[in-house]
């Protein structure tokens, strides 16, 4: 099973995923981010894909990067894409977005 969250559904994501890591093969988290205080529960055997847009306003680009780059230090899976776009690319660009989730779920089974 994979765990799949979109924008606020983000950080309760990470700590279910967190707290089930065992059970879920990976997580897919779109058009948002960990908050803050999760960097640090990250759990280094975790399987982690970030979808986000450059031009979130909601989630901006800036601090998305700034988590993950944190996050490089602490989860051994971790792959991220950014697609030109604002919070609802899943919408505007619905056919990469869910080859980019397929691709990535490909490389992991």
């Amino acid at each position: 099973m994979w765990l799949i969250a979109i924008s606020a559904g983000g950080p309760v994501g990470f700590d279910f995923y967190n707290l089930n890591i065992q059970k879920i093969k990976g997580y897919i988290c779109l058009a948002s981010c960990p908050l803050k205080r999760q960097l640090a529960a990250m759990n280094k055997t975790g399987k982690i894909f970030m979808i986000n847009g450059t031009a979130d306003k909601r989630f901006p680009i800036q601090i998305v990067n700034r988590h993950i780059k944190k996050m490089k230090k602490r989860v051994n899976d971790l792959k991220y894409e950014n697609i030109n776009a604002d919070h609802f690319f899943l919408l505007s660009h619905q056919a990469k977005t869910f080859r980019l989730i397929k691709d990535f779920i490909a490389t992991q089974e």
